[in-house]
């Protein structure tokens, strides 16, 4: 079974919406808030993994940059789709064309 997750700064967790999220980017917490996308991203593939132990897992960083998750604390057991553009955007699952 192949499983896309696409994931965006808004809803993470006490993210609830383009505002508070610009607040914390202007207030020199990114690295905050790519802490907790990334771990939630985590929690998401080690549900995935528990329900499916054989899953293929696509994640795309789809917020503005696309740039956002940390590669190095991403479960290993994922693929990593970043940058733009995306022929499908936030539901691509493959890595974009150079």
């Amino acid at each position: 079974m192949k499983v896309h997750i696409s994931v965006d700064y808004e809803g993470c967790a006490g993210i609830f919406s383009w505002i508070e999220r610009s607040d914390m980017d202007m207030g020199g917490h990114l690295a905050i808030l790519r802490k907790i996308m990334t771990g939630e991203t985590n929690a998401a593939i080690s549900g995935v993994l528990d329900a499916v132990p054989g899953a293929e897992i696509v994640v795309a960083d789809s917020h503005e940059t696309a740039r956002n998750l940390l590669p190095e604390e991403l479960n290993p057991r994922s693929e990593l789709i970043g940058g733009w553009p995306r022929a499908l955007g936030m539901v691509e699952s493959t890595r974009p064309s150079t």
